[in-house]
């Protein structure tokens, strides 16, 4: 069919990369009807079917066939009927789209750079489709497009129309789109009036084009000559001003006509480093501009950007008095070269007087923060130039002035990477120096209850409490004279601030500080003639500053959890602010151009150069930090070994070291030393033994019991003391310490004594076997084990063998060994029972009753 004649217009074959199949089956219906392919009657429609498909299986495409014959397998197409190749085709290819999904997709479309307000209309149409508006799709259609419009001026006036429909909408866009695309064709792209073209070097200036002579005054295009502002001359407020310049009347130094044509604003003539001024020269040659030739220095840092003109990144330098924006004819050769180059009348002359060779003139398409302008750019024969933006393109673009003027400190990042052991987030404080908080002689102790917490602040205060114990600011107490409340200041970052509420506790009681504070007058009077600032402001500050210990107490906070000694000097006295002032004050005395205020240190310095001086100094050949050498890396173990001769220890080398050296990190260099030595690590004396912790004594006889196994000679013992009255049972077991014998010996004790809450052994087999635990567990004892070779740990038991073991040895030393073990064991325990015992004051029998 593809080739008869005999057909009104061709079906063609469906490609999905260009139409959706349910347009394509539009198409073919168009086809069938202009061709008059139908059925007059019933009996005709089976013939017409099979033609259809025919027709449609023919025209459809090999790729298509190849799909269609693969969705219908193992069918052949030509058996089934055109109907269920349309349905396979159109579930294929147009599934049902998802109308939430479609929602989605409409309500965040905008328009896209470069695309037009007609093909932006006709996205947003073909979107709706499966949305499912109905009734509201006007309305949706017009709120999606004034929202989703790029230019600002046609979205300003859509949102100013009232009762705006989508069809206005569109038609009002399209107008105003269409005509600013024809005012710029009634602009010329190149001036005849001349434009000054200035490189703007790192530090701000605000220069503007000399004006023209022999030009109207007062107009629109001609400023005012006494201001250079866009009024008439006659009613400038500087009518009567004195001109800084010339020191004449009727002007301004910006408008002054006898400054020297080619000298920059401060007098002195443009050094060799700087691109371009370009001032109006009408009368003398017309079409004709400018240009001062500035070449580039390394050491001035310019103000550039990255924009994108025509898919092609450049980095241009900012010339905020340039009208007009230019290239080098190498950059538009390597970048641009197949944008077409159009004639320019426009001339540029160099600083000598030299006619710059122009190229000609070219528009680009700039993209810049995602929006898409039209601009023309000069190109010029120069080398070695950067490509500058002029007045004419920022007047466009809008540019962020925040990112293009950021300044990057490096030397300050260098600085805080080299000492960066200074800048940590740590408590160590001041060494050498604690503060002392003076109480008035007549002032009486007070004492206040802590205050209730918010439950929802609850868990931060505890957070902070334990932060600051970890950190040794507060330490854990258990009585004061003094207590104050707590103060809750909670922070941007989700924590909390504790402070002391000293004002209803300790400031009516301190003797005030007699050290003046530094006032804004007396600081600003010392930044005179200084530029160059360097400020130190010092980490938890206050808490840099230890308190004697007699302060301590004054300073006891009461909280929920207890009270809490401040062991640094805490905010919220009224002493403190002095007291660190002083203290800051001695540090930095002697110190020239350093200003401090409070936790604030500021150098402040007329060079750069001299502001980093007062960190290092020279001496004879050697750098100082302070008073100290700075030693270098080869000489330190030397210095090290000198140090460490005497083996005079820790403590005292850093001693000796503080008053003659430094270089970071010396402090942990002098640990490692000593802790490597040998000879310190022998002599070393042995860790103070941690204190031993006692048992709780009982409130009541056989609460809790003590046993354990006592062997003399072939004999064996079980020994059986109680914590509370010392009453001591002693069974003789002979030879059998097997776990079924003391378990009912224990039975029995304590079917005369009681059951005790507590019994505490060493780790032997027979209170470790399951039988004995779970004799412990059936009549609800707590069975304690003391820690491996550790005996002290069950003393009470330990104390009671040895005390048996000596009685009964002593008797048979004594003579008495003709009675008998069980005779000696019962004088034994009679004499011990109705002895008064030294730690208790009373018989054993007495406390046990």
């Amino acid at each position: 069919m593809a080739a008869s004649s005999g057909y009104i217009g061709r079906l063609g074959s469906f490609d999905k990369a260009r139409e959706p199949f349910s347009s394509y089956i539009e198409r073919m219906e168009l086809f069938f009807l202009a061709n008059n392919i139908s059925s007059s009657s019933p009996s005709e429609e089976r013939a017409v079917q099979e033609r259809k498909k025919a027709i449609l299986l023919t025209e459809i495409g090999p790729e298509i066939y190849v799909t269609l014959t693969n969705l219908l397998s193992p069918a052949k197409p030509k058996d089934e009927s055109f109907d269920t190749i349309i349905s396979k085709l159109k579930n294929h290819f147009d599934p049902k789209p998802l109308e939430i999904a479609e929602s989605y997709k409409f309500g965040t479309r905008n328009q896209k750079n470069g695309e037009t307000i007609s093909e932006f209309i006709l996205a947003l149409k073909n979107l709706s489709l499966h949305c499912n508006f109905e009734g509201f799709l006007d309305r949706a259609l017009r709120d999606r497009f004034v929202c989703g419009l790029l230019d600002e001026r046609i979205q300003s006036k859509l949102l100013n129309t009232s009762n705006l429909t989508f069809e206005a909408a569109c038609k009002t866009a399209l107008t105003m789109e269409m005509a600013a695309k024809n005012a710029k064709e009634f602009r010329p792209t190149a001036t005849s009036n001349s434009a000054s073209i200035n490189s703007q070097k790192s530090y701000t200036r605000s220069h503007k084009p000399t004006q023209g002579r022999g030009k109207a005054q007062g107009s629109k295009d001609h400023p005012c000559y006494r201001c250079n502002g866009p009024h008439s001359p006659k009613d400038c407020t500087f009518k009567n001003a004195e001109c800084y310049n010339c020191h004449k009347k009727g002007h301004i130094a910006a408008a002054c006509k006898s400054k020297p044509r080619h000298k920059g604003k401060d007098g002195r003539k443009p050094r060799s480093g700087e691109v371009h001024e370009i001032e109006d020269d009408t009368e003398q040659v017309p079409d004709e501009m400018t240009l001062y030739c500035i070449y580039s220095v390394d050491s001035v840092n310019h103000f550039e950007t990255k924009v994108m003109i025509n898919d092609c990144p450049l980095k241009m330098r900012i010339d905020t008095a340039a009208d007009c924006s230019i290239m080098s004819k190498d950059t538009y050769e390597q970048n641009f070269s197949n944008l077409p180059l159009k004639e320019s009348t426009l001339q540029l002359k160099t600083y000598s007087g030299e006619i710059l060779d122009t190229c000609g003139q070219i528009e680009c398409k700039v993209v810049y923060n995602g929006k898409t302008f039209t601009l023309p750019c000069v190109v010029a024969r120069y080398n070695n130039k950067p490509t500058l933006m002029g007045k004419d393109w920022l007047s466009k673009l809008k540019l962020d002035w925040s990112s293009v003027l950021h300044i990057e400190r490096t030397k300050l990042g260098q600085v805080l990477k080299e000492y960066s052991s200074l800048f940590e987030d740590s408590y160590e404080g001041i060494k050498g120096t604690v503060a002392h908080i003076r109480i008035k002689e007549d002032a009486k102790p007070r004492y206040c209850k802590a205050r209730p917490v918010p439950y929802s602040q609850k868990s931060q205060v505890e957070t902070e409490l334990k932060r600051l114990e970890k950190n040794g600011v507060i330490v854990k107490t258990n009585y004061s004279d003094w207590a104050t409340p707590i103060v809750i200041v909670p922070k941007t970052d989700g924590t909390v601030r504790l402070c002391g509420d000293y004002k209803i506790t300790i400031n009516q009681a301190v003797d005030d500080e007699k050290y003046p504070l530094p006032t804004s007058q007396d600081l600003y009077a010392q930044l005179s003639g200084t530029k160059v600032y360097s400020k130190l402001d010092l980490s938890h500050a206050y808490s840099q500053l230890n308190i004697d210990p007699d302060s301590q107490q004054f300073v006891t906070i009461n909280t929920h959890m207890g009270l809490y000694t401040y062991t640094k000097l805490p905010y919220g006295v009224k002493s403190s602010p002095k007291i660190f002032q002083a203290t800051m004050d001695k540090i930095l005395q002697g110190i020239p151009n350093c200003l401090c205020n409070q936790d604030d240190v500021l150098i402040a310095t007329a060079t750069v150069d001299e502001n980093l001086n007062y960190e290092l100094s020279c001496c004879q050949g050697c750098i100082k930090w302070g008073h100290r050498v700075v030693v270098p890396k080869s000489l330190r173990d030397r210095l090290l070994t000198e140090l460490h001769s005497e083996h005079i220890g820790i403590v005292a080398m850093k001693s000796v070291a503080r008053g003659f050296m430094y270089w970071p990190g010396i402090d942990k260099d002098i640990e490692s030393m000593a802790n490597k030595c040998s000879v310190c690590q022998n002599s070393r004396s042995k860790p103070a033994k941690s204190s031993l912790e006692t048992w709780k004594w009982p409130s009541r006889p056989f609460q809790r019991v003590h046993v354990d196994f006592c062997e003399l000679g072939n004999d064996h013992f079980l020994v059986l003391v109680d914590s509370h009255s010392k009453w001591l049972e002693v069974i003789h077991m002979h030879a059998n310490t097997s776990t079924e014998k003391t378990v009912d010996e224990l039975r029995l004790i304590f079917a005369s004594h009681g059951l005790p809450e507590e019994l505490v052994s060493d780790n032997g087999p027979q209170f470790q076997a399951a039988s004995f635990q779970l004799f412990m567990k059936q009549n609800g004892i707590k069975h304690t084990l003391v820690p491996n070779y550790h005996p002290a740990s069950n003393g009470a038991a330990e104390r009671s063998v040895r005390i048996v073991k000596d009685a009964l040895k002593k008797q048979v030393c004594a003579g008495n060994s003709n009675l008998s073990l069980k005779h000696r064991l019962a004088n034994f325990l009679l004499k011990y029972r109705t002895t008064p015992q030294s730690t208790t004051g009373y018989t054993v029998h007495q406390l046990n009753c």
